[in-house]
């Protein structure tokens, strides 16, 4: 009753072989050093109240011209 086809084996479900990675641990492994950027001896770190101080005084400027030209 079953045909035979030829070229089609018996597929049942097998794991794949165990593959283990010869590796070789040295005690002495290599440290990675750390990048140490260069930068323009020019250029400083804006301090954090100038962050504060040039917005405040843009806004507060602002505001005295625009209420000098409302009130003209």
């Amino acid at each position: 009753m079953v045909k035979e086809v030829r070229g089609i084996h018996n597929c049942g479900e097998v794991a794949p072989a165990v593959y283990i990675t010869p590796r070789k641990y040295s005690l002495c492994s290599p440290r990675l050093e750390p990048i140490i950027e260069e930068g323009s001896e020019r250029f400083q770190i804006v301090p954090k109240r100038m962050l504060f101080i040039v917005p405040a005084f843009i806004s507060s400027v602002s505001y005295f011209l625009l209420y000098r030209y409302i009130n003209a």
